[in-house]
């Protein structure tokens, strides 16, 4: 299977953390995620976006990488311009580096998961906190018992769960309730089901 990850311009804590999440992926930085990539001594595939985060000296390193540039004022982010491209050639895509400072591009990174909703490619954003999917109907993980798992609804949603503490049977996770918060996986693989709604999943480690 072939796997990039993208790196965005969001807060990193760990850098150790994010060169191993990146080890064995194709690389694609976003706008001024190349700052972090520069960090960990990884080249990237690509460059995408339009440059006004990056670092001046950092970008005239990597001048010999390939690059897809584009307007400040555009309709879409860099990252969903970013994702776009990812989808057209990879089968796993993992995001790093976008959760935290900006709440607005976090959510925004969050939603756009969204994106491969409905095919078969593996997607999810990593920190060094969390693992977060957006819930598809048929939804299985290889886990470690005693995993924390969160449910959490977009919309009302109805889900079926296996193997966790906290079951769902046909029950509705209603929008703006936490009921789905810090579950917890009873065996090494779970199922979580949906027949309606919109949802993420988040694996979290305190």
């Amino acid at each position: 299977m072939n796997k990039c990850a993208i790196i965005g311009n969001g807060e990193v804590k760990d850098y150790d953390f994010l060169k191993k999440a990146a080890d064995g992926f194709d690389i694609i930085a976003v706008d001024g995620g190349l700052n972090h990539i520069d960090k960990i001594d990884r080249k990237p595939v690509i460059l995408i976006g339009d440059f006004d985060s990056v670092n001046e000296e950092i970008f005239v390193k990597y001048s010999d990488v390939k690059k897809l540039e584009f307007q400040s004022e555009k309709d879409e982010t860099d990252t969903e311009l970013a994702l776009d491209y990812a989808i057209k050639n990879y089968d796993e895509i993992v995001l790093l580096a976008m959760t935290g400072y900006r709440a607005d591009h976090m959510i925004s990174n969050l939603f756009l998961l969204k994106t491969v909703k409905d095919s078969s490619k593996k997607i999810y954003i990593l920190d060094e906190k969390s693992k977060i999917f957006y819930g598809k109907k048929d939804n299985s993980f290889d886990v470690n018992i005693g995993d924390l798992v969160s449910i959490i609804p977009i919309t009302d949603t109805v889900l079926t769960t296996e193997n966790l503490k906290y079951p769902l049977n046909e029950d509705t996770l209603f929008f703006g309730k936490p009921r789905g918060v810090s579950n917890v996986c009873l065996s090494n693989k779970i199922k979580i089901t949906s027949s309606s709604g919109e949802f993420l999943i988040i694996f979290s480690r305190d």
